[in-house]
């Protein structure tokens, strides 16, 4: 949530979003630092709530927990892309060049399997994760909602203003469910 509130991409077109990067070099470097270091506190706490619905949905649980992890790894692959429009910016690359490199990158092997992984994943992963959480019994429904709704406004939603509002429902969702977790484990 802070990575999208701090990003000066406007998730337009590439050439636009490189314009901002080169415009906000500081801004964008502290926005996807967070947003590496929420990609790695993902990993962690979709197994730790995976492994509580594992009772339930134990393949299920598996399957989603392998899908979410994919999805991040996935996820760290884009960090790097960001890490490359970065340095096309330092380095003074035309701009249309370093826009369609980087609109390209998807085109090729390496490209092609990270965006899988991290769409797919996310999409997939976070579907059966809220299958699982949904199985168990254990969390509100209507924050199991908000999960599967976070890729699909994600996706739908372009721009700053759709990251935010699907990382909004996310953190929501998640924190709802938190809540919950920590409220029934106490006892």
């Amino acid at each position: 949530m802070v990575e999208a509130v701090l990003s000066p991409l406007s998730g337009t077109t590439t050439t636009a979003d490189l314009e901002g990067i080169a415009a906000h070099q500081p801004t964008f470097v502290v926005s996807v630092l967070v947003g590496l270091v929420g990609t790695a506190l993902y990993v962690p706490a979709f197994l730790g709530l995976l492994r509580r619905t594992a009772a339930r949905s134990p393949r299920l649980s598996l399957v989603a927990s392998v899908l979410v992890v994919a999805s991040m790894l996935g996820f760290a692959g884009v960090r790097m892309g960001q890490a490359a429009e970065l340095q096309a910016v330092r380095e003074g690359l035309p701009t249309s060049q370093a826009a369609a490199l980087v609109d390209h990158l998807s085109a090729n092997p390496v490209g092609a399997v990270l965006l899988v992984m991290f769409l797919g994943g996310t999409v997939v992963g976070m579907l059966l994760l809220a299958a699982a959480v949904w199985r168990s019994g254990r969390f509100p429904r209507p924050a199991v909602v908000l999960l599967v709704l976070f890729p699909f406004v994600d996706l739908a939603l372009a721009g700053h203003v759709g990251a935010v509002v699907s990382h909004l429902l996310l953190l929501v969702g998640l924190t709802w469910i938190a809540v919950r977790l920590l409220a029934t484990e106490r006892h």
